[in-house]
């Protein structure tokens, strides 16, 4: 969904469901932020969806955390190279985008993210089984390692909390990892996921990957509420509906861009 707010502004999520082999499948969601970061999230997704079909990436075991660091690392290596190669004027400064990985093998699911956005698993009865952890600039952890870095974390106006170049007023990122955003690569702001998996699935489980236009304005339990029927494309999208209402009562003129993938696992 194309959030609102402004007319001229371009949808800055991205998603990619790719076939790597018999069995299994990788689900990508992009979201972008910054002036570009339509083009960070547009060129990243096509990186990743691509680097998930390499199994031996980096001579790596598949689905390891190092396989996945490889993946990402790769990632930003291509955003690198085509801003600088394809487009000089191309924005990847303070352009950026969070993301969240998954790769379904049989019934064994692994989980990668990066940033703020978020990957739920619900049990076959509909409780809530697993959630990703966003990478907040208010945890201690990703903070000291900013800061060790050279980076500084302030809190601004309105109560955010921001990363900027010591020092300096630039570039206010809002999230403590993301693809893009050279600026302060070298400030402790990484492209590093978190892994987790084998996340085992029963038939009935349900797995949703989404930006964080559902998750600013919606708690894991509001949205795990909404996927408790069997018609997927409908949950789907109730799940964008609510995010709308929420967006509307939170920000009244202004609502983010919203993506999801759901699926309702029914075996390998």
């Amino acid at each position: 969904f194309k959030g609102e707010g402004s007319l001229k502004s371009p949808n800055q999520d991205c998603f990619s469901i790719v076939r790597i082999a018999e069995g299994t499948w990788g689900f990508v969601v992009l979201d972008g932020h910054g002036i570009d970061g339509h083009h960070v999230a547009c060129r990243a997704v096509r990186a990743l969806a691509r680097l998930l079909t390499k199994q031996d990436l980096g001579g790596q075991e598949f689905c390891s955390t190092a396989w996945f660091e490889v993946v990402c690392d790769k990632a930003q290596e291509d955003l690198a190279a085509f801003a600088f190669l394809t487009d000089p004027e191309l924005n990847c400064q303070a352009s950026g985008a969070a993301g969240v990985i998954g790769v379904l093998r049989n019934s064994s699911l692994f989980v990668a993210n990066v940033g703020d956005c978020r990957a739920l698993v619900l049990h076959p009865d509909g409780s809530l089984g697993f959630s990703s952890c966003d990478h907040s600039l208010r945890d201690p952890v990703e903070v000291q390692r900013i800061e060790a870095a050279g980076g500084e974390v302030r809190e601004c106006h309105g109560g955010s909390v921001r990363v900027f170049r010591k020092g300096k007023t630039f570039p206010g990122l809002g999230m403590s990892r993301s693809f893009g955003d050279m600026s302060v690569k070298d400030c402790g702001v990484t492209a590093t996921p978190t892994v987790a998996g084998p996340i085992e699935l029963m038939s009935g489980s349900r797995l949703l990957f989404a930006s964080d236009g559902v998750f600013d304005v919606m708690s894991n339990e509001q949205t795990v509420d909404l996927l408790q029927g069997q018609d997927v494309a409908a949950m789907n999208s109730e799940v964008t509906a609510r995010s709308k209402v929420g967006w509307e009562e939170m920000e009244k003129s202004y609502c983010d861009d919203i993506t999801s993938i759901f699926l309702l696992f029914r075996g390998p």
